[in-house]
Order: C-alpha cells, then sequence, then structure tokens
C-alpha cells in the first residue's frame, strides 16, 4: 500500500487486517518451523544413538588381546627402526604400511600409533630390555605366518639403511627367540 492510497477508514482496516493476517501467519510459520526443527532434532538424536550403539557393540566384539599384540608388534617395529640413532624415511614407511596394514589394530588407535613413529624411543630399550627379560616366551604371534611375517619386515626395516649392524641383529634375535615359533636364527 503506498502513501496515496489512504482512504478514510478502509486504510485503518486493511492495516489492522494485514498486520492480524501477517502474526496469524507468522505464528503459524513459527510453529511449524519449530515443529520441523524438533523433527530434525529428535531424528539426529535418534541417528546419533545408533551410531552409539554400533560403537559399543564393535568396541564389544573388538579382540583386545590382539591389537595388543599388534600394538607391541608396532612398537618393536619403531625401536628396531631407532636401533641406529635415526629414523629413514623407508624405515618409517615399512612401520606405517604395516599398521595400516593391521586388521587387528582400530582406526583410531592406528592414527595414533603413526603419530608416535617419529619419537624417538629413548627409554623404551630399557622396558623392553626388562619386559622381555622376564618371560621366556612371549605371545606376539598366534600363528607361524604371523612370526615369518614379521620377522621378514624387521629384517627389512634393519636393512633400510643399507647396513645390519650388531645391536639390530641382536634385537631381533632377543625378539624372536621369544616366541614359540623360533628356528635357529
Amino acid at each position: 500500500m503506498g502513501v496515496l492510497d489512504i482512504i478514510p477508514g478502509v486504510t485503518t482496516s486493511k492495516i489492522i487486517g494485514g498486520t492480524v493476517a501477517g502474526s496469524v501467519g507468522g505464528y503459524l510459520l513459527a510453529k511449524l518451523s519449530s515443529k520441523q526443527k524438533l523433527e530434525q532434532e529428535k531424528e539426529q538424536r535418534a541417528l546419533i544413538e545408533k551410531q552409539n550403539e554400533e560403537l559399543i557393540q564393535r568396541i564389544k566384539e573388538m579382540d583386545h588381546e590382539k591389537e595388543e599384540r599388534a600394538l607391541l608388534r608396532v612398537s618393536i617395529l619403531r625401536h628396531i627402526a631407532w636401533e641406529d640413532g635415526e629414523l629413514l624415511d623407508a624405515e618409517k614407511l615399512y612401520i606405517i604400511n604395516f599398521i595400516i596394514n593391521s586388521p587387528d589394530i582400530s582406526d583410531f588407535m592406528k592414527i595414533e600409533a603413526i603419530k608416535e613413529i617419529d619419537i624417538q624411543p629413548s627409554t623404551i630399550k630399557k622396558i623392553f630390555d626388562n619386559y622381555f627379560s622376564f618371560f621366556k616366551t612371549i605371545e606376539l604371534f598366534k600363528t607361524r605366518e604371523e612370526y615369518e611375517g614379521f620377522k621378514e619386515i624387521l629384517h627389512q626395516i634393519a636393512y633400510a639403511d643399507g647396513t645390519f649392524c650388531s645391536k639390530e641383529e641382536e634385537f631381533i634375535k632377543n625378539i624372536l627367540k621369544k616366541s614359540e615359533f623360533y628356528t635357529a636364527y
């Protein structure tokens, strides 16, 4: 309605009618919008609850012992890679490949393990030496195939810098000797 459309009595009713209609329409739209938002929030909550239930089920189904064994193997790989005091890109790639292809490590733990590869394990040697000295055998492997595959990766990492130092050889031998699958080195 323009400024010049003033008709006494009629203009006021148009304004009042328009205002009331606009208010009622706005109220109805707000209610409808509010109802839609509530439904969306309800759907989102249901989706989140479903995802949480699925996550809890996956966690229950996970074999934590397998994951611990796999992470211990990653820790050993990291140790052997750092044995000569430096971490080469080739060594790092072997370890990352092992982590990524390990079905026993959860995705979250894979990310965390990869982030820790670059940290030089200064005190871990003492921990490994003490840990492995207490046990006659350790259950790092469930099958000979796991043992042989890990043995191969240890050697690949040890040879990644082009040399195979006596420290690396001794460490690998000490790790493998603790396995029930060990055969003369």
